[in-house]
């Protein structure tokens, strides 16, 4: 079995970027992350990795529970 991180809710981190006064491109840009990190994770139910997760957290100055899920995958 494994684990993957995923977006928890879609419409509130896009309200929580936006009203830290940051766009997407700049969230990027501050977590160290390009943008092209960034934009599949809003389009789409793509996982996310740890690390990602966790400089996306550091940024926004958010806990990890507040913005992810862990989904366990059974295989």
């Amino acid at each position: 079995m494994s684990v993957s991180i995923f977006l928890k809710n879609k419409v509130r981190f896009n309200h929580t970027v936006i009203s830290s006064g940051r766009s997407f491109r700049s969230l990027s840009a501050e977590a160290g992350l390009s943008s092209s990190t960034i934009y599949p994770i809003l389009n789409s139910d793509k996982r996310i990795s740890p690390r990602v997760a966790k400089k996306i957290c550091d940024t926004l100055k958010l806990d990890f529970d507040e913005l992810f899920e862990i989904k366990e995958d059974e295989r």
